[in-house]
């Protein structure tokens, strides 16, 4: 893949008010489906098809969806070619790094150590070879811009720590820069220190070891079965590098307790004022390890306040700038909106909002006072999207006091993936999406072709004979 993207995702940003700027863009590799190798489809089936089904109710194991469809290569001197087809998840990476290898050893398929890596700095390159990064800052838990819960580096001071006594009620805590402490009051949550690994002399929490052993619903063979969620119960997580500590963390925009624990390849999390199912969970260290290495966003659509886009129109006249500045709760009463400011060249206003796997298009405030609104408002994109899936909203558009309310249908298709290349870096999957905006009242339709890579948003869009490309972004 070359080098992924710096910029991963200006996605439905453009998608309402850059309507007549692009034109012709050539055409790459279409991806070969969702998953890069069927051992890595059948490794998710396992325990996630049956979250994503509605059958089961607990965390996923790996995420509802792959976040590189298709897989991406890395290097690995040593692997055959010297690089390995890997695949990323919110809560991890896969790995192949022999395809000549074993497709029946339960090791065929492997999980970064992404933990080690965020903790150290240190990025796996080859069987002997490391490349040297900054520990990442990125809180292992809460929301995104949360800075409670401790960081990958801060968890670093705290691998020698020895183990607790066994059965020890754990009252630990730690801070965001690895400041440790004691408070008894969270003795009340009953959590103790278990089994001792003596391979890395640190003790399981006893609610991560218990969600370790479990058993539970798996897919075999397209069939439900109850069996050990991990086939070897330290194959997700590997072996536990620290104790388990309390945390503070911002959930769901409320600050509560969370316990952590750090693994070779994940962190563990438990939040006792959850539902039971979801109170132990993997932390995102997949999507927090993308950000990390390449610089993409923490949100599918990069929906969050801070993100921006930089674009240049074909004829290279002027650049078109998104930037969300803020919250907004008065352009729709009610609604809590991404308010962004547009400058393409002139300054306006959009307001975004995501909301049940979708990005939402709310209206527009234009240059000169008009206030352009949707009702309800339109889908841009959607999460998880795949080649072939379709969705469409109608809505009535009013332009301010006076217009002539207008009922609109979006239809949005994804036709298909591929690779590319922009100012930022080579962006791949990027998924090709034709939309058409149909007045319902006289038939006439406008049409615009988008590139959208998740995690990045919109890197290219083609309208009118126009053409938009990502030449810059700013993304957390």
């Amino acid at each position: 893949m070359g080098r992924m993207p710096r910029a991963l995702r200006s996605r439905a940003l453009v998608i309402g008010i850059i309507a007549a700027i692009l034109a012709a863009v050539p055409l790459g590799a279409l991806a070969q489906g969702p998953f890069a190798d069927p051992a890595f489809a059948a490794t998710w089936t396992r325990t996630d098809a049956p979250v994503s089904a509605g059958q089961v109710s607990r965390t996923y194991y790996w995420g509802p969806c792959t976040s590189t469809p298709g897989g991406v290569t890395e290097t690995l001197y040593g692997a055959p070619g010297n690089m390995r087809q890997v695949q990323y998840f919110d809560k991890s990476r896969m790995e192949l790094n022999d395809p000549r290898g074993d497709r029946t050893s339960p090791w065929f398929v492997t999980n970064g150590l992404l933990a080690n890596e965020l903790i150290t700095g240190r990025v796996q390159i080859g069987y002997n070879d490391f490349q040297s990064l900054t520990p990442s800052e990125q809180a292992v838990a809460g929301d995104p811009g949360d800075l409670l819960a401790p960081s990958y580096r801060a968890l670093g001071r705290v691998l020698t720590a020895p183990p607790v006594a066994a059965d020890v009620t754990i009252t630990a805590t730690i801070d965001h820069d690895g400041n440790r402490g004691n408070n008894p009051s969270l003795s009340r949550h009953a959590v103790t220190a278990a089994d001792l690994i003596p391979t890395t002399n640190h003790r399981l929490a006893s609610v991560f070891r218990d969600f370790l052993f479990s058993t539970g619903p798996v897919d075999q063979g397209g069939q439900l079965v109850t069996a050990p969620l991990s086939a070897t119960p330290f194959f997700v997580t590997g072996l536990p590098t620290s104790e388990a500590y309390w945390a503070r963390a911002a959930i769901g925009g409320v600050v509560r307790d969370v316990l952590v624990q750090v693994f070779e390849r994940r962190v563990l999390t438990y939040v006792p004022t959850n539902d039971p199912a979801f109170r132990v969970e993997m932390a995102n260290i997949g999507l927090h390890y993308r950000a990390w290495r390449y610089g993409t966003s923490l949100d599918y659509f990069g929906a969050l306040v801070g993100n921006g886009w930089v674009y240049v129109d074909d004829r290279a006249t002027y650049n078109a700038v998104y930037q969300i500045v803020d919250l907004d709760t008065t352009f729709k009463p009610g609604q809590t909106l991404l308010k962004v400011q547009v400058a393409s060249p002139k300054l306006g206003l959009e307001y975004w909002q995501e909301r049940d796997g979708q990005l939402l298009i709310y209206g527009r405030s234009e240059p000169g006072g008009a206030t352009v609104r949707y009702e309800p408002p339109y889908v841009a994109y959607r999460y998880c999207m795949d080649i072939g899936q379709t969705w469409e909203t109608t809505t009535t558009r009013t332009a301010g006091p006076g217009s002539r309310p207008q009922t609109v249908t979006y239809r949005s298709t994804v036709e298909g993936a591929e690779t590319i290349e922009a100012s930022p870096g080579t962006y791949f999957p990027t998924y090709r999406i034709r939309r058409q905006d149909t007045d319902t009242a006289d038939g006439s339709t406008r049409e615009a072709l988008l590139w959208v890579s998740p995690y990045v948003g919109l890197v290219r869009l083609q309208t009118a004979g126009q053409t938009l490309s990502l030449l810059g972004t700013s993304l957390r």
